[in-house]
């Protein structure tokens, strides 16, 4: 099969290319393609809204995140957000910050948050605080000395 064109037959696709736009053809295609960038465009932007309000409360940052991707298109922006955005979500660290607060400690067994003046877990009942052997005063497991006379924490 011979793939090579003469120059008639090249004349002749290019009329029936020219048909099909003057046609109006390509023009419909390229609205539908136009619509189909705006649709990705509109949803990138949905999806770094998003991800930014939840990685992040610097307001500079939020809107610095959505030019990216509105001037520099998804194409660009978009991985450029992508290796700048913080890597953690914002409640990660509400976590910690609340035990910070409220002077709280983690169960080793099950996780969960609990106040420093509780001796057991109040969900799964595991010791929180263990008696000094020296002084008396009851303090967490993970410390290594006592806080209230500096005895050392050793295993009986």
């Amino acid at each position: 099969m011979e793939i090579i064109a003469t120059g008639e037959q090249a004349t002749g696709m290019m009329n029936t290319i020219e048909t099909a736009v003057r046609s109006g053809f390509f023009a419909d295609s390229w609205t539908v393609g136009l619509i189909i960038l705006c649709f990705f465009w509109l949803i990138a932007l949905i999806w770094v809204v998003k991800d930014v309000n939840a990685r992040s409360e610097n307001i500079a940052f939020q809107i610095l995140a959505i030019v990216l991707v509105v001037v520099l298109t998804p194409v660009f922006g978009l991985p450029l957000y992508v290796a700048l955005r913080p890597r953690g979500w914002k409640w990660d660290k509400t976590v910690w910050r609340n035990i910070v607060e409220l002077q709280g400690t983690v169960c080793e067994t099950c996780g969960s948050i609990q106040s420093i003046e509780h001796r057991c877990c109040s969900k799964c009942g595991d010791t929180l605080q263990h008696p000094c052997r020296e002084c008396g005063e009851f303090y967490a497991q993970a410390y290594e000395y006592c806080p209230f006379c500096g005895a050392p924490n050793i295993d009986q």
